[in-house]
């Protein structure tokens, strides 16, 4: 075992960037040849932190291609949870390659679910230093939602909101929050300061005109009408209050109310019920009919009664 060899599998990081300063890529190649010989060689041993670390800079140090990279990186037995991305982007800007964001799309690909929460912020470092759009899978949905909760350096955070506005995953990963399953319990563990925090700056966002009501509201609905663990979809309910859908709002997704109202799960349809009787007249009244017969069918009672009272119930006209 040469001496990069080593101190790439003892975490010696200094060591292996004074080793690749200055190499030609025959000699890089010679030695990631090297590398991924002794990485496969300890496949019953874990790279942790300081040596995931060292694996990662002397894999983009001396490979010649993302594939190649992400491969090594990618394996069971290395952990890239607290790993930095910078020292791995200085090394790939001293050996001038550019295919950065293709090692990240490739692992976001290749690690399982919980590797992929857990190096999320390396994935996603790699991405941000080269201002890449970043991969919409499910499992980086799942790390960006996880991301959002996670506790800053020493406990220091910006608030949510603030770091929402400037995230540039925001735009391109916002419509996907609403479409995988699960991802609302991520979000149900807030940020430390309450496990409102998310829906709250979403809503915040939407109200300074940074996001658009419209793609929230059809998102929430189409999370709510898919259906997902009661924890799950808490979230999307505060949300939901949180914007506050005016009549003319709800008028136009009437038939996604009445759906929930029909056959979603006790909160759900008590949400759906409370938004169409604030919005008043918003749903037609064939429509409403139809509802009002099937919740009465629901063996929940304070929802039925709540659908009984109401004013407007073409059951009880005379309330």
């Amino acid at each position: 075992m040469t001496g990069f060899a080593e101190a790439a599998v003892r975490g010696r990081m200094s060591e292996v960037r004074s080793a690749l300063a200055g190499l030609d890529e025959p000699a890089r190649r010679a030695l990631g040849d090297e590398l991924v010989a002794v990485v496969r060689r300890r496949r019953d041993d874990w790279w942790w932190r300081g040596e995931a670390a060292t694996l990662a800079v002397a894999a983009v140090g001396t490979l010649s291609t993302p594939t190649k990279v992400a491969a090594l990186l990618g394996r069971r037995s290395v952990w890239l949870a607290g790993v930095d991305a910078a020292p791995v982007v200085d090394t790939a800007r001293e050996r001038g390659v550019t295919w950065l964001a293709d090692v990240a799309h490739k692992l976001a690909d290749r690690l399982p679910r919980d590797r992929m929460v857990a190096g999320w912020p390396f994935v996603a470092g790699l991405l941000l230093a080269e201002k890449a759009p970043p991969p919409t899978g499910d499992d980086f949905v799942r790390g960006w939602a996880t991301a959002q909760g996670s506790p800053g350096p020493r406990g220091n955070r910006p608030p949510t909101v603030d770091r929402l506005r400037a995230d540039p995953f925001l735009d391109p990963l916002l419509p996907r929050l609403f479409e995988v399953d699960g991802v609302g319990a991520e979000l149900a563990r807030g940020d430390g300061t309450g496990t409102e925090a998310l829906p709250r700056a979403l809503a915040a966002l939407a109200a300074e005109g940074r996001l658009d009501r419209a793609v929230l509201l059809n998102g929430v609905l189409g999370r709510l009408l898919r259906g997902d663990r009661p924890g799950a979809l808490r979230p999307f309910l505060i949300l939901h209050d949180l914007l506050a859908p005016t009549p003319d709002e709800v008028a136009v997704r009437s038939s996604a109310y009445l759906r929930l109202l029909a056959d979603g799960p006790g909160p759900v349809a008590r949400t759906a019920q409370r938004t169409l009787r604030d919005a008043g007249d918003a749903a037609e009244p064939e429509a409403l009919w139809e509802a009002a017969r099937t919740v009465l069918a629901r063996p929940e009672k304070a929802l039925v009664r709540a659908q009984v009272r109401r004013r407007r119930c073409v059951l009880c006209p005379t309330q």
